[in-house]
């Protein structure tokens, strides 16, 4: 049976407010200036000091974020593909940057402990963190997310030692390319894979990587504390499945569970289902197993379902520029609501009831 009929047969058939740009600020004899040239961005002209470092930071960071889409898009942009110098030169420099505390013990290898206390954490660093599409379920970070989260680190730090990045294990074969050169410590290159905390990661390392390379500013001078927390990025094994099905519904059920986070709203389940249907997955399937274990409030069930029906039989290009929008606006804040999509007049190629006449609708 076709997944869309096979959907339909079934009958259980809301921009957070951003700091503004800070204003250019006298030279002090406590200002840190960057040693690089001209700056596309507004943080380009800017004296750099303890007090405006958070606003100049964020600027530079968001001004990137609305260029790229997201800090998935900026990585893969300034970094390249895999295997590409460019991922180990940004390496050393997180080494260099954010050195391994000699009072904490790191994970060195690509196999994540297992058969210990759930609660208990590790410790990875900022250059193991995964980043690529392949190392979440869930599509790319949103822009406005992104933004928030920056906002955060830059006021509050990188707190993960009082939440954990969730991670599941990746696969051991570890291609050539993402391995460390000699000179570099043991592990993996930016290869954690996430059950939840992929937006946190791929921040983290958006925020680390336009500090060093575009403000070029010494963090552990500007915001001790910020610095500090990005020495060790705690982390804890998740959950001992590792097939993509089973870690994209934990995810979903996590996110349901976070009173900060959202539940997933109709656009991100039909950007997480376009993904496995390209993997050759069933998202009918999927959405049944989902709902089997899901709290019946939590369901993909009535109009959300027959949204997100209309959703998957869109061609590529309108679920991208769907996506698009909502990772720039936010779902609370984009042009349309939970139910929007069940509503057939939205769809392309929807043909209003013309008169019955039969003459008529042959001119349709």
């Amino acid at each position: 049976m076709d997944v869309k009929e096979e959907m339909k047969d079934d009958p259980e058939n809301n921009k957070k407010s951003e700091p503004e740009a800070p204003e250019d600020v006298a030279m002090k004899p406590s200002t840190i200036l960057r040693t690089s040239g001209p700056s596309p961005t507004p943080a380009a002209s800017m004296a750099i000091t303890e007090a405006n470092f958070k606003e100049v930071a964020w600027t530079a960071m968001n001004f990137h974020l609305e260029a790229c889409g997201g800090p998935v898009q900026y990585l893969k942009r300034e970094l390249g593909s895999p295997g590409n110098s460019k991922w180990k030169d940004f390496a050393e420099q997180l080494q260099v940057a954010f050195p391994r505390r000699t009072d904490l013990s790191y994970l060195e290898s690509l196999e994540l402990p297992r058969g210990h206390d759930p609660s208990e954490t590790f410790r990875v660093s900022l250059w193991q963190l995964g980043f690529v599409e392949c190392c979440s379920s869930k599509p790319m970070t949103f822009r406005v997310t992104a933004a928030a989260l920056a906002d955060e680190y830059l006021t509050n730090t990188c707190l993960t030692a009082q939440e954990p990045l969730l991670l599941y294990q990746q696969p051991l074969d570890l291609p050539s390319e993402f391995k460390y050169s000699e000179e570099l410590e043991a592990g993996a290159l930016f290869r954690t894979h996430y059950l939840k905390g992929a937006a946190r990661a791929t921040s983290m390392l958006m925020l680390a990587h336009v500090i060093l390379n575009e403000l070029k500013v010494d963090v552990q001078l500007l915001n001790p504390s910020l610095h500090q927390s990005l020495l060790a990025v705690y982390c804890r094994l998740g959950t001992a499945a590792s097939d993509s099905a089973t870690i994209a519904m934990e995810n979903a059920r996590l996110s349901a569970r976070g009173a900060i986070r959202k539940a997933h709203d109709v656009i991100t389940w039909a950007g997480k289902l376009h993904t496995f249907k390209l993997q050759g997955l069933q998202p009918a399937e999927i959405i049944k197993k989902y709902n089997e274990s899901a709290m019946k409030d939590l369901a993909i069930q009535g109009a959300k379902r027959m949204g997100l029906v209309a959703l998957l039989d869109l061609p590529e290009q309108c679920l991208s520029l769907l996506l698009q929008h909502v990772s720039e606006f936010g779902f609370d804040g984009c042009a349309f609501n939970e139910t929007a999509f069940s509503n057939k007049k939205l769809m392309p190629g929807f043909q209003p009831r013309a008169n019955s006449d039969r003459a008529w609708q042959k001119r349709l």
